[in-house]
């Protein structure tokens, strides 16, 4: 059946890629499941909805029909564990700005391991035990933390305009699960019953066949609560010690296949962590992070046979991200970042030609070599010097110190001028460190700068006037400053160098050089801020920061 499933399923997606080939209206928009990340979140809803389904068909069916009681007293005895669900699903919704998904994600499903590896030590025929009820507590706070998650992430990562797609893959992704796992676990469990019942009963010879075959109750092995057990015995001319022996084995075998059912569910849980590793590994607005996982599925494409590679964004940030690529991705294949500064339903919208415009440039190979490049308004920009200068013109683009490299000529790139590759860093590091941006202004006392180090910044980037000055007052808080974190010094200026030695009275780039910081070269504070927050994730940290800036003087 599993089989058969995954067959049909492979023949439901390549359907609905054709009738969205033949510009039909899909069942389902595949868009929504088409990164890793979007589908390891499928992946581990299904593993999460079918692990409640497979517990919720397994202990209500010990408590009410083997233990005997009521169905009020069966729900009252499940009530810890769906409270525990219900409450982690709301509350887990305050950690979404703390930890990332994959970090909740993974924690979920050990939770959920552990809590039924413990179960299927602990457990045994009486379910008011509380070490019982602590292992549902805890399974509870796992599937809870795990069930808005992984949705969310869905959501999340998907277009507005797909938000309906969204909802259907997850109910119909919910649908199955607790179908496959009521049934699996069902069927397991009988199984594993009939089994060990069989083979207790083969262990027994001296057990009459008349009283077999009422413990099998006439080969139809199913869970039956000790006092029906008994009934049917006592039908029999049957010794008391005999039916004691008989009611000890399906006891016995009820409790083993049980314990197995929970390991089986625990191994399902274990192996949920490896999608679950797979989610997006930052918090929502962590867009360094974000970018870092753009840069190594970047690399993937491009070490298994891609060309090129376009990243559409909103533009409010392109020229950070752009940088940002610009340091990891090491490669000489072209990476170009392009968006739009008016909406697609404002008139004059300008995102198809960009994005047309984008992609002719990344599948270029002039484009080769040049690093990640920027293109927007058909013009082509080199990240280092991008910027953006207006708030809404589609001309919003600059590079002011060298102007664009390239235009786009009757759909063709012509470049006007070359750009050395710069090095870039690991992706391996992870996130750039939180480095502060402070702008220094006129009649600033520096009275900020004393307290970044108890704020957690590792390093700072100061934004001094004109070519990198302060007000000679200031000067010393920032010597001080640079004794105790890294301090690299840009200018608030639109665009130019940073001097290094013209000036030298106190306050200006000599004086400040001396006092311990790194000039930034050409770069803007953003900039320097991306690569300063770059370098401070090495071992290194410190000492390469000079080294780091150097290409850009």
């Amino acid at each position: 059946m599993i089989v058969i499933g995954i067959v049909r399923l492979q023949a439901f997606v390549v359907w609905t890629r054709r009738r969205t080939e033949a510009g039909r209206t899909p069942l389902l928009a595949l868009e929504v499941v088409s990164s890793p990340s979007e589908r390891a979140a499928v992946y581990a809803m299904f593993a999460v909805v079918a692990l409640e389904g497979a517990l919720n068909f397994s202990v209500p069916l010990y408590i009410q029909i083997i233990q005997g009681r009521t169905p009020i007293e069966t729900a009252i005895a499940m009530m810890p564990f769906n409270l525990t669900v219900f409450f982690t699903a709301m509350l887990i919704i305050k950690l979404y700005d703390k930890l990332a998904p994959q970090q909740i994600g993974r924690w979920g499903f050990v939770l959920c391991t552990i809590a039924l590896l413990w179960l299927a030590w602990v457990v045994r025929n009486e379910w008011s035990a509380p070490v019982v009820m602590i292992e549902l507590i805890v399974f509870g706070i796992g599937q809870g933390s795990l069930v808005t998650l992984l949705f969310n992430v869905l959501v999340t990562a998907s277009p507005k305009e797909l938000a309906g797609d969204v909802g259907s893959l997850r109910g119909t992704t919910n649908n199955l699960a607790a179908a496959v796992g009521t049934a699996f676990s069902g069927a397991l469990l009988v199984g594993l019953l009939s089994a060990f019942i069989l083979a207790s009963l083969g262990q027994h010879p001296e057990l009459k066949a008349e009283l077999q075959s009422q413990v099998d109750l006439d080969n139809n092995i199913t869970f039956v609560s000790n006092e029906r057990l008994l009934t049917a015995l006592e039908r029999t001319n049957v010794s008391p010690e005999h039916i004691r022996e008989a009611v000890r084995i399906n006891e016995e075998g009820r409790l083993r296949a049980l314990k197995i059912g929970l390991l089986v569910m625990a191994a399902l849980s274990l192996l949920a962590i490896f999608p679950a590793s797979r989610l997006p590994n930052y918090r929502p607005g962590e867009i360094p992070a974000n970018l870092i996982e753009v840069a190594r599925l970047i690399a993937e494409g491009f070490a298994s046979g891609f060309d090129g590679a376009v990243v559409v964004q909103g533009t409010d940030t392109i020229e950070e991200s752009a940088f940002l690529l610009d340091l990891l991705v090491d490669s000489d294949k072209p990476v170009v970042v392009t968006g739009a500064m008016r909406g697609a339903d404002a008139p004059g919208a300008e995102g198809p030609a960009n994005l047309l415009s984008a992609a002719i440039v990344a599948a270029s190979p002039q484009s080769r070599g040049l690093g990640t490049l920027v293109v927007l308004n058909y013009d082509i920009h080199a990240a280092r010097f991008v910027q953006k200068s207006h708030t809404a013109l589609p001309s919003a683009f600059l590079s002011p110190l060298v102007g664009p490299i390239g235009t786009l000529i009757e759909r063709q790139p012509r470049f006007h001028a070359q750009v050395k590759r710069n090095p870039t860093l690991s992706t391996a590091e992870g996130s750039p460190a939180p480095v502060a941006l402070v702008k220094v202004a006129m009649g600033d006392d520096g009275r900020l700068l004393g307290s970044l180090p108890g704020l957690g910044y590792p390093g700072v980037v100061l934004e001094g006037m004109g070519a990198g000055h302060v007000p000679a007052e200031v000067a010393p808080l920032v010597g001080d400053l640079a004794v105790k974190i890294p301090v690299v010094l840009a200018s608030r200026a639109m665009t130019g160098h940073v001097f290094t030695q013209t000036y030298g009275y106190p306050g200006a780039e000599i004086d400040l050089i001396k006092r311990g910081v790194v000039p930034s070269g050409y770069l803007s504070g953003l900039k320097a801020r991306l690569l300063l927050g770059l370098v401070l994730r090495s071992a290194r940290g410190a000492a390469s920061i000079p080294e780091a800036f150097a290409p850009y003087r």
